[in-house]
């Protein structure tokens, strides 16, 4: 009885978080754009250039259990898209842990990298 009670509470968990970032991207444009299709052809690379029948979709979060991963491209749009969920999060009563809290950044060269710095309030990460 106790792990289906656990099971209900993680479920409950992952709607309401996954709602709260829906939110927190709402009238948002930033994310990393991807294109798909859906007709069984996924590893002819050439089909993907054409621009029929493919499937547009922004990706701005993946979800695993109590963690999430915020995405894109710069670390200006990473910047902005953290300060909407910083903000979505409070009013939603909840917190962020600055101290779990970690910024990866994959530049394309070495030679263009820079240690990434996002701010929240006035601790810099």
């Amino acid at each position: 009885m106790r792990q289906s009670k656990a099971v209900y509470w993680h479920l409950c968990f992952s709607a309401f978080f996954a709602m709260m970032l829906l939110a927190a991207s709402k009238n948002c444009n930033l994310g990393i754009p991807i294109q798909s299709r859906a007709d069984g052809s996924v590893f002819n690379l050439r089909r993907l250039q054409v621009c029929k029948k493919t499937i547009p979709a922004l990706v701005r979060d993946l979800l695993y259990a109590d963690d999430c991963t915020l995405l894109a491209h710069t670390l200006h749009d990473a910047q902005q898209l953290f300060d909407q969920f910083w903000t979505t999060v409070a009013h939603f009563g909840l917190t962020v842990s600055l101290k779990k809290t970690e910024v990866i950044n994959l530049p394309v060269t070495k030679s263009t990298h820079s240690p990434p710095v996002i701010k929240a309030s006035d601790v810099t990460m």
